[in-house]
């Protein structure tokens, strides 16, 4: 092994650090008598100490800003002792301690009167030469000076899919718990990330314990900074997109195709009749029919169409009962259901400008990509089911009179209903014919009237 692994302070590559280089550079030239001297960290730090400490002198500045002198003053101008003595010594440093600017090294402010440290950098040092690939400290190495838990929103889902997120509360410990399909991979994917980050679940939910609103109001306060990301089945739309920024989805996508199988069995002249059992079809038949005679029981001493001839009445009645059930829905317009698009991406979103969204990107691949995947989905997804083979026998049910008898029991009470009131109005409105009418002189005055119609010699009677 050759080389040797080292750190050195981290100086970050800016616009104003060139600048400032290429002054150097130009004063090297004209002035010979730097020749000896590289521009090196020191350098930079030394720079922008008297840049705080001018920055210092021009906020305590005074018109009666003085020093006093020493008495026995040395020769050698690089004595301390020898140094003037201010009087706004102690006003000048708090001011310096106060001081905090971007400076040619970095960041330059002091914490608890102390300069704060840069980053370092890893260099490899093989030989005279320096061999780094990167130019600035790698993402994840510098220890975290805030350490501010992330809030995590979750949805509360009070009716759907719980297997996505799911929400429990215990009520002796108030503990709430929060898993499910997208939790556990939003914890992979926390995991992978080469650094450590804090988090915390906070159910988008209300004291009682009920969601607090939509998915589009949960959205809403991420950028009201309530919550720094969101985890949970978050359908990826346009406006939303304006607010915040999606990590991939987790979830595989793809386009599939659904088209009708045909079937050479299927070519028979009788089966139009398979999608109903026949015990429906004879139940429909005879509402058929009774739903005509009800119909014409009721029109044909009013309604002039119902008038005429005895097949003209059938007629009518039969196509009015058919045009009933089949064509009265057909000028109705139902509203459209207005609904969130569901796409078969589901993902979790960040706000944006957040630094580490690409870190989470990536996360995300490697846990979908991973072994953790199937285990993930197998919990709470459940394996996926093998189709069944075109080749076997295909089988449906048709359906039955069971499965409308409800429909059956209304339509036959309410017809009833109608024949039971509109036979009580006939005979309410003939009640005075009815309570003079001798039942037995009218029927011998029928009998007699038939015998005599049979005895007519209009009648040829055949004989053998």
């Amino acid at each position: 092994m050759q080389g040797v692994i080292g750190i050195k302070p981290y100086v970050p590559r800016t616009k104003r650090l060139k600048d400032f280089t290429l002054r150097w550079d130009n004063k090297y030239q004209q002035e010979k008598v730097l020749a000896n001297y590289d521009l090196t960290v020191f350098g930079l730090w030394a720079y922008d100490a008297a840049i705080a400490l001018a920055m210092a002198v021009e906020r305590v500045w005074a018109p009666s800003f003085s020093f006093q002198s020493i008495t026995n003053r040395s020769r050698n101008p690089s004595d301390v002792e020898t140094f003037g003595v201010s009087q706004f010594g102690k006003d000048l440093s708090r001011a310096l301690s106060s001081t905090a600017f971007r400076g040619l090294s970095g960041s330059f402010n002091f914490v608890n009167g102390q300069l704060q440290s840069s980053a370092f950098q890893i260099v490899n040092v093989l030989g005279n030469e320096e061999r780094s690939d990167t130019t600035h400290a790698p993402k994840g190495w510098v220890v975290p000076t805030s350490g501010r838990v992330l809030r995590i929103g979750v949805p509360v889902k009070d009716t759907g899919f719980s297997e996505f997120v799911r929400v429990t509360r215990d009520a002796s410990t108030n503990i709430t718990s929060v898993t499910g399909y997208c939790i556990d991979i939003f914890e992979a994917t926390m995991k992978a990330l080469p650094y450590h980050v804090p988090y915390e679940y906070i159910p988008f939910a209300k004291p009682d314990g009920k969601s607090a609103g939509s998915y589009d109001e949960m959205l809403h306060q991420v950028l009201l900074g309530n919550f720094d990301a969101v985890a949970g089945d978050v359908t990826i739309l346009a406006n939303r997109s304006l607010l915040v920024d999606f990590t991939l989805p987790y979830t595989e996508s793809g386009v599939i195709m659904v088209v009708p199988y045909k079937s050479k069995e299927d070519k028979n002249a009788w089966v139009f009749l398979k999608p109903l059992t026949w015990d429906l079809w004879v139940a429909s038949a005879c509402f058929f029919v009774f739903m005509g005679f009800v119909i014409w029981i009721l029109e044909h001493q009013t309604n002039e169409d119902f008038s005429g001839s005895h097949l003209h009445q059938v007629g009518t009645s039969c196509w009015f009962s058919l045009s009933t059930m089949v064509f009265a829905h057909s000028n109705l317009s139902f509203p459209s259901l207005l609904g969130e698009k569901v796409v078969s991406n589901l993902a979790r979103y960040l706000l944006k400008a957040r630094l580490w969204y690409p870190d989470v990107s990536r996360a995300i691949l490697n846990v979908t990509g991973g072994e953790n995947m199937a285990q993930i989905e197998n919990t709470w997804i459940g394996k996926p089911t093998i189709c069944q083979d075109l080749s076997s026998t295909r089988s449906s049910s048709s359906l039955s009179f069971s499965s409308f008898w409800g429909l059956f029991l209304i339509v036959g009470v309410a017809a009833s209903f109608a024949l039971i009131i509109f036979t009580a109005m006939l005979v309410y409105e003939h009640r005075v014919f009815l309570m003079h009418l001798d039942l037995k002189a009218w029927w011998r005055k029928k009998k007699s009237t038939d015998m005599e119609a049979i005895n007519s010699p209009n009648i040829a009677i055949l004989t053998l």
